[in-house]
């Protein structure tokens, strides 16, 4: 067992964790911090804080104003993505020390991140843009919440677009998740406490439409 002990730096109580497939883990604390340090290739027993050195990410002049709900490292690891009680989702570029990404649009508390599958296309020309249907080629990310509401976002140029507002959901939304279907294309799960789970895909024959 390792354990990490960050009670000398955050006083308050870990909310949210997220591990990336490079081994770094991103945390958030009951008073909005966002935090990120990188596991090691081996480790010892015991405390895990000395074999560590931990980075706060939410110190470039734009954080959270309330409870982090849910937080979610891209496919990549290119990206962290944090979702907020106060109905907005920051996006940090985990490449550069640039200021995060704000997506608003939620009216009410934001319960649910998640990254859709992502590869690379052979061409960076060849990534797509909302224009065509969604695959792994697209950088995506759903939200959801208090409002009832799944938001879906694409990300292309370096600015972020909501591309898609799904309102099937007669209650919060809890939890979204992404997953692989035939010929690349995505599908996006969603549950509710309406006691239902919705699964959402893009429809090829009526544009915008999922």
């Amino acid at each position: 067992r390792i354990d990490y002990d960050d009670s000398k730096f955050n006083e308050d109580e870990f909310n949210e964790i997220a591990i990336s497939k490079n081994m770094k883990v991103a945390y958030a604390t009951e008073n909005h911090k966002i935090m990120e340090f990188k596991l090691p290739k081996s480790l010892k027993k015991g405390p895990l804080l000395p074999q560590v050195e931990s980075k706060r990410l939410d110190a470039q002049g734009k954080c959270h104003l309330r409870t982090v709900r849910s937080i979610a490292y891209s496919d990549d690891a290119k990206y962290l993505a944090t979702a907020s009680f106060d109905s907005t989702v920051l996006v940090y570029d985990l490449n550069s020390n640039s200021v995060p990404s704000e997506l608003s649009g939620h009216d009410n508390e934001i319960k649910s991140v998640s990254w859709s599958p992502y590869r690379p296309a052979p061409s960076e020309r060849s990534n797509h843009h909302y224009t065509t249907t969604p695959t792994v080629h697209s950088r995506l990310l759903a939200t959801a919440g208090r409002d009832k509401c799944v938001w879906i976002w694409e990300l292309y140029d370096n600015e972020w677009e909501s591309i898609a507002i799904l309102q099937k959901h007669s209650q919060d939304v809890k939890f979204t998740k992404w997953r692989e279907i035939e010929d690349s294309k995505l599908e996006l799960l969603s549950a509710g406490h309406d006691q239902t789970i919705k699964c959402w895909r893009y429809d090829d024959v009526v544009e915008d439409d999922w």
